[in-house]
């Protein structure tokens, strides 16, 4: 019935393209629709407890039939006109393009094959979508990790759609490729929307798509990439809505704002960090709005704004309610403040900006690595600041420079991304054309200012560079409008003159990478890949050099072009879901590919399950810790589409203890434990429990307790 999900974007796509008359654009408008009609489902049926493989079908399939009827009546009246097409690109765009294609191909073939095995995932994303289709509803449930509880569930929102309707978590993965890809295409019409020609835009796609971060996460189910393109979305629909609203345009501000209020609402429903990088953008929207009214009058522009509000507000009322009545409607509980900073000075930003900057240090060479720990050590010493200060550093952390992991979905950097916004931001202030783009003043200022305060309200974090994805796809824009940017003639023509001395810190970045992999002890399967990507580079410019290019635009592309071949470990070495080497999908079981680097991690939790299944036991009780690894017992069990037997957290002690349990005349029989030390025998409101069984050992090890008393 997956077939139903996609009918329905299917359709949406093909009524938005009559009437928007861009294919981009219609891809946009399509998912943000499809999203907000999810959530909005989820909502609903959750009301009724029908959050279940009948309720979401048939809302599905009364989508596709009233989206039919619309474009049949269009039809009728000659209201839908397809766009004409448009002329080619030229040869070397296009073979850009074709490597934008190639990844996001190899990319949403990981997704395909492979299982969701993100750490993450296993632990609250789909975990909790489990437990609210086998309760019917998204209400709120005991459970020992306050993640399932309090975290923004907009992205499991979706992942319950595609699971139920998908019967198995075959299809789960593609949620944040589909993220990725519209990310790619949001990014090239905003480029377009600050003034950027095709080149620019192309540019923009090829930009996004190798941002690092972005293809390793585009085969998981994390959110990240999510929150990423309802970003991006309510960024270029509040452009759109601007330009209306100077071209005086009624019809189109009210569509416009329609847009960025569901991409802004679904945003925050996403994740949390939306708030800090919408702020600035709706600062300069609602000012713009505001401040302007010399083709809008003051009602209008005033209810442009409490439109995207009022949309806003709606799409997480659901969620706000839920978590009010727990503590705040933005955190829930008081457990979930640990990522805020609880120092709010400028020595806090200053930290955090140092700190998280070096997070997209790649390990080699060693040397550059060392030598960035002692800099922000020293810079910290002078200013009297504390390196790993706990008021501004996530708990049980400790600051280091370089990425740990810099194949893995969680820890990886962006270093050439990072290099390139930095270079063209500073770019920005010698290039006279960028300083007269009145957009992308305000777009960088924007950007900047979304950084700050990233720095300011949020706590260093080992796994930063992830939450810090949104903003690179962002920045993309600005970068592919600043490449194409022409280059003074006068200094056209010194570089020109000198390319081959402008060519080698290229050449000496790739050289010293080669070097220090050769010299490596015990290289991964990803360094090397990496090394053959270095060695491609070398050729690359090499190639250009030689060909003596009469144009500097070709330079630009030959960038574009580097940061492609750059590519190759993160789509084929992903540390958790590789495609080539030992461990890959090529050489491993499904069953053992949700425990990525630790196959015989999978042994004790079939084990357990078997012994369950013989059992007979129709309601398992659950204890464990806050990372528990719960999801691979649940598709075991067979309880991924809400099938029996029923489990639920018992022995909760957090705040959500005091929930009722979803699950009518839920009694367990048989209790595991994970990932804690427990007695022999233990008590709870259900009965009392002895161990029977162990299976494993270390962070694997499964208890299973069978009731020997029944509570009274």
């Amino acid at each position: 019935m997956i077939i139903v999900f996609i009918a329905a974007w299917l359709l949406a796509f093909t009524l938005f393209l009559g009437c928007m008359r861009g294919w981009r654009v219609s891809f946009l408008c399509a998912s943000l629709a499809t999203g907000a009609a999810a959530i909005a489902a989820t909502e609903l049926l959750s009301l009724f407890h029908s959050l279940t493989f009948r309720g979401i079908a048939l809302f599905w399939i009364a989508v596709c039939i009233a989206l039919l009827a619309v474009i049949t009546v269009l039809l009728r009246k000659g209201r839908l006109h397809w766009p004409a097409r448009r002329r080619g690109l030229e040869r070397s765009l296009r073979i850009l393009l074709a490597g934008v294609v190639v990844i996001v191909l190899v990319t949403g073939l990981t997704a395909l094959v492979y299982p969701p095995n993100n750490a993450d995932s296993m632990g609250y994303h789909l975990p909790r979508v489990v437990h609210w289709v086998q309760g019917g509803s998204v209400a709120l449930y005991p459970t020992h990790s306050l993640r399932q509880a309090y975290s923004n569930p907009g992205a499991e929102f979706l992942l319950t759609h595609v699971l139920v309707l998908g019967g198995s978590d075959r299809f789960v993965n593609l949620v944040q490729w589909l993220c990725f890809l519209g990310c790619i295409i949001g990014a090239s019409l905003i480029a377009e929307a600050l003034g950027a020609s095709r080149r620019g835009q192309v540019y923009t796609a090829a930009v996004t798509a190798t941002i690092p971060m972005a293809i390793l996460q585009a085969s998981s189910t994390q959110n990240d990439l999510v929150t990423s393109f309802w970003m991006v979305c309510f960024v270029l629909f509040g452009l759109h809505m601007l330009k209306a609203v100077r071209a005086g345009r009624s019809a189109r501000q009210w569509h416009y704002a329609v847009f960025a209020g569901g991409a802004l609402g679904l945003a925050i429903l996403t994740k949390g960090t939306a708030y800090v990088f919408a702020v600035p953008f709706a600062a300069w929207f609602l000012a713009s709005l505001l401040l302007d009214g010399r083709t809008v009058r003051a009602g209008r522009r005033v209810g442009l704004v409490l439109l995207i509000l009022a949309l806003a507000l709606v799409l997480n009322a659901g969620f706000f309610s839920r978590n009010a009545r727990q503590g705040s409607p933005l955190t829930g509980g008081p457990d979930m403040l640990e990522t805020w900073n609880t120092s709010f000075t400028p020595g806090t930003m200053v930290s955090n900006a140092l700190r998280n900057s070096t997070l997209h240090i790649y390990g080699y060479p060693h040397q550059v690595k060392d030598l960035a720990y002692r800099a922000v050590r020293k810079t910290h010493s002078i200013l009297g600041l504390d390196v790993n200060d706990l008021a501004t550093t996530w708990m049980g952390s400790t600051y280091y420079a370089g990425s740990p992991g810099p194949f893995h979905e969680d820890l990886a950097g962006n270093p050439l991304h990072f290099l390139l916004i930095i270079v063209t931001s500073l770019a920005f202030f010698f290039s006279k054309r960028l300083r007269r783009n009145g957009k992308a003043v305000l777009y960088l200022f924007s950007l900047v200012l979304a950084a700050l305060l990233f720095c300011y309200l949020l706590k260093w974090q080992p796994w930063g560079s992830r939450l810090q994805l949104p903003l690179f796809v962002l920045f993309s824009p600005f970068v592919g409008l600043a490449l194409e940017t022409p280059v003074p003639a006068r200094l056209s023509r010194f570089i020109e003159k000198w390319r081959y001395l402008f060519a080698i810190p290229v050449l000496a970045f790739a050289a010293a990478t080669v070097w220090g992999f050769a010299r490596a002890p015990g290289l991964e399967k990803g360094d090397r890949l990496l090394l053959i990507s270095c060695l491609l580079v070398i050729a690359t410019v090499l190639f250009f050099l030689f060909a003596r290019p009469r144009a500097l635009v070709n330079w630009m592309t030959v960038v574009c072009v580097a940061l492609l071949l750059l590519t190759l470990p993160y789509l084929f070495a992903n540390s958790r879901r590789s495609i080539v080497g030992k461990g890959s999908v090529l050489t491993t079981e499904r069953t053992e590919l949700y425990f990525p680097g630790k196959p015989e991690q999978a042994r004790p939790y079939i084990n357990c399950v078997e012994y369950i299944r013989r059992s007979g036991a129709q309601d398992v009780g659950l204890v464990g810790g806050e990372c528990l690894n719960e999801y691979p017992l649940l598709v075991f069990l067979g309880t991924a589409a809400g099938a029996p037997p029923r489990v639920e957290h018992i022995d909760v002690r957090n705040s959500t203890g005091s929930i009722p349990v979803p699950s009518k005349g839920f009694s367990p029989g048989l209790v595991l434990v994970t990932n804690t030390t427990t007695p022999v025998e233990f008590t709870d409101r259900y009965g009392t429990f002895r161990k029977v069984k162990d299976f494993g050992q270390g962070i694997a090890r499964i208890m299973v307790y069978k009731r020997v008393k029944t509570a009274p």
